[in-house]
């Protein structure tokens, strides 16, 4: 299991790359929500964007931890 402050510095790495990606600012803190919308949709206007495939990534390990949680 992940302790807390891995995953809070993923989400701070998540609000870090998500800041020069193109998506609304309503969906950029790192919410679950938002991280979720992004691992859907974020691949529209980011796909080819310096860090995305790093930013997917991390958005996975963070819902991972989040479903196991649940």
């Amino acid at each position: 299991m992940t302790s807390i402050e891995e995953i809070l510095n993923l989400r701070f790495q998540y609000e870090t790359y998500v800041e020069n990606f193109e998506i609304p600012k309503s969906k950029t803190p790192g919410l679950i929500n938002n991280i979720k919308w992004f691992k859907d949709n974020g691949h529209v206007k980011n796909r080819f964007k310096k860090g995305y495939k790093e930013c997917l990534m991390i958005c996975d390990l963070i819902l991972k931890e989040y479903y196991k949680r649940e």
